[in-house]
């Protein structure tokens, strides 16, 4: 029944006459405010910009968990910690502490925009909600003279929380620069400051909050932990630079970069009330200790050198190595010195050509990451009107994250020699533009899958495992009316290990259309979320990690949001009432993570405004 709703959308797609998806004028593709302003994420060089999106289509989703295609929930807040939905990701080659809970609002090198623009940019996004909740992104881009751009980036996300002891106040600061000689040389930096804390509740001790009608206000709800409080700091500063040769066409004949890194990570846990019951075997032997407190922090510089020749009909060859020194120390462990070395070769096209491909390897011979492995290769052909064909495959053999290997805190600590995680994954994916398609079928296979039990401690799974996940997103047009889709179906081979709902949907209905004579865009609509039966993983706030629980299975809740957006010149509102269906069902809320629930029926409104002078 699940794979025939795919295919039943699917074939309705094809059909010559079918209303559903005929093209129309009523709601254009978003356009650029301007040709004259784009832009690249990440540090390093990028072959083609993207142009800003001023649609109306996602101003709504101001939460990084919703606006990275629904594949992420969190634990209750805004700028909580956050886990995946779908299987599975690829692991990154590098050395890595662990602690990747709150990536979703951090500033990194390979996030930070870079704008193309000839004349001054400026964008202010603002987010007001019930409880405090506040977001805000800030962004400015300027050229200075013909060869000089600076960039200013912040980002703030902020809220009291529906439950005591929620409080999240997350500070973001990033710098970008290029100097570019339209010759030969281009140089790039950027500076992030980022400031993560969040206030930590260890969950409702109840779960039958929505059946007791006592609880007027949530603040009244029984938590686990009364004063406990999680804080990431970051400080870095990355520098990229190429000296590249052309031809009498100005075509690159060859290129050499360099990229250099410096900073710090800091991850501090404090409890000044800890409950014994609560942390279990992760309590302090000494009974006179009445504050909780962990601390992980690495100190790091790096540095990356390759050369890039670029050949005729657009083949590229890529060689680089790469080395970074790790000053680690975590509580009572003394400091320890990591080393990361690696060699890394590609073959690629240009992505602009009809038929791409490209396939690449790198492979770690240093300290704790040694021996460490990954590839990848992939293949496409764009049929133009028929749309485009890509096959993606790829294969690592990477060592699990430090905090699997080596941990201490009070009565516990463990110094593991896990072994090597082994990921394979294929994917094969097609998108017709001209009908607002995209599907996919993706496999993964893992071997020595790294995970935490029940006990919330490090474990290994000693097999193989494998998922299957089919993808479709579809949107329907009939005039002023939309249905926008994305579904989502997965199947695992031993569920007591991955566990995922099988069948993920969310949709949204809405109308859209101009008003007084087109100069105000108006979209009103709805969205609508559910998954299947699953158990949702629990959240250890002392470790940051997600766990597998046994306690609690999460059942199936649709959640229902009403918003309205206005558009107008540069000018974009929205105004939102999320959970708008609490109480239409037996059951009176639900839940996002074990003991975490979400968010009830609230309202929010927010604005986003550019500016072109």
């Amino acid at each position: 029944m699940l794979l025939f709703s795919f295919v039943v959308i699917l074939f309705t797609c094809f059909l010559p006459q079918s209303a559903f998806c005929q093209e129309t004028d009523s709601l254009p593709a978003p356009k650029p405010i301007s040709q004259s302003i784009a832009y690249s994420l990440g540090i390093q060089e990028s072959t083609k910009d993207n142009p800003l999106d001023t649609g109306l289509a996602d101003v709504h989703y101001y939460d990084p968990v919703d606006r990275h295609d629904f594949l992420f929930r969190n634990t209750g807040a805004l700028g909580s910690a956050s886990f995946r939905m779908v299987c599975c990701e690829q692991p990154q080659m590098g050395f890595e502490m662990g602690y990747r809970q709150f990536d979703l609002f951090r500033f990194t090198k390979q996030n930070v925009p870079f704008y193309n623009n000839k004349r001054p940019f400026s964008r202010l996004d603002f987010l007001i909600g019930l409880k405090k909740e506040q977001t805000v992104n800030v962004v400015h881009s300027q050229n200075i003279g013909k060869k000089f751009n600076f960039g200013f980036h912040y980002m703030r996300y902020a809220t009291t929380g529906l439950y005591t002891r929620q409080r999240t106040r997350h500070n973001d600061l990033a710098f970008s620069s290029t100097f570019d000689s339209k010759k030969r040389y281009l140089l790039k930096t950027i500076f992030i400051l980022n400031n993560i804390r969040a206030d930590e509740n260890g969950g409702v001790k109840e779960t039958n909050i929505f059946e007791d009608t006592s609880f007027v206000s949530k603040e009244l709800v029984n938590i686990e932990l009364e004063n406990a409080e999680n804080k990431q700091r970051e400080i870095t500063f990355h520098v990229y630079h190429s000296l590249n040769n052309q031809d009498s066409t100005r075509s690159k004949t060859w290129e050499l970069y360099h990229e250099a890194d410096v900073g710090r990570e800091q991850y501090d846990y404090a409890d000044t009330s800890p409950d014994s019951a609560y942390y279990g075997l992760f309590n302090e032997d000494d009974t006179t200790v009445t504050d909780y407190s962990s601390q992980a922090q690495k100190v790091f510089i790096g540095t990356k050198a390759g050369f890039r020749k670029f050949f005729r009909r657009g083949l590229i060859i890529d060689a680089s190595s790469s080395y970074s020194y790790n000053i680690v120390q975590q509580d009572s462990f003394t400091e320890k010195y990591f080393q990361y070395a690696d060699a890394a070769l590609s073959l690629s096209s240009n992505t602009e050509r009809m038929f791409s491909y490209g396939i690449s390897a790198t492979y770690s011979f240093l300290d704790y990451n040694k021996n460490d492995f990954k590839s990848s290769a992939s293949i496409g052909y764009d049929f133009d009107k028929a749309g485009a064909i890509q096959l993606n495959a790829s294969y690592s053999r990477i060592e699990p994250a430090l905090l699997f290997n080596r941990f201490a805190f009070g009565n516990i600590s463990w110094g593991n020699t896990f072994d090597k995680q082994s990921t394979l994954t294929a994917e094969l994916s097609y998108r017709l533009p001209k009908y607002n398609i995209q599907a996919a079928v993706r496999f993964n296979q893992i071997k020595q899958l790294a995970f935490w039990d029940a006990s919330r401690l490090p474990a290994q799974h000693s097999g193989s495992l494998h998922t299957w996940v089919f993808e479709l997103h579809k949107l329907f047009r009939i005039n002023y009316f939309g249905f926008d889709n994305v579904l989502r179906v997965q199947f695992v081979s031993d569920k007591n290990f991955l566990r995922y709902p099988v069948y993920w949907g969310v949709h949204s209905f809405f109308y859209e259309r101009g008003v007084f004579k087109g100069k105000l865009l108006t979209r009103v609509g709805v969205d609508i979320r559910y998954n299947t039966n699953y158990k949702a993983p629990g959240y250890f706030p002392l470790t940051e990690q997600f766990y597998l629980q046994d306690e609690e299975t999460l059942s199936f809740y649709p959640a229902l949001d009403f918003y309205l957006l206005f558009k107008i010149k540069t000018v974009r509102l929205f105004m939102k009432m999320q959970h708008l269906n609490q109480g239409m069902f037996k059951d009176k809320g639900y839940f996002n993570a074990y003991k975490y629930p979400a968010w009830d029926r609230t309202f929010r409104f927010g604005v986003s405004w550019m500016f072109l002078d």
